[in-house]
């Protein structure tokens, strides 16, 4: 069901959009290959949903971390535009 609801998220972005996803147990992850926020493109958003389609769930529940590599991703976003 979890999974089902993201990729529904997934689907409703556009290019306009931009997106990352953080999962957690142990250890927070970005998924997906990026370490930043990226445009919701049709290939991004393929490589999004390909990678909460390969998720399990195991370990604890490591909200600090997940915040953490969120918080990140963003902030490296940010960065990179402004610098651009």
């Amino acid at each position: 069901l979890a999974k089902e609801a993201a990729i529904t998220i997934v689907d409703t972005l556009t290019v306009a959009d931009r997106v990352a996803i953080v999962t957690f147990s142990d250890e927070a992850t970005q998924i997906g290959g990026f370490s930043s926020l990226v445009r919701a493109t049709i290939r991004n958003k393929e490589r999004l949903i390909e990678a909460i389609n390969e998720l399990e769930a195991n370990g604890a529940t490591n909200f600090y971390d997940a915040f953490d590599a969120a918080f990140n991703a963003l902030d490296r976003t940010i960065r990179s535009e402004s610098t651009s």
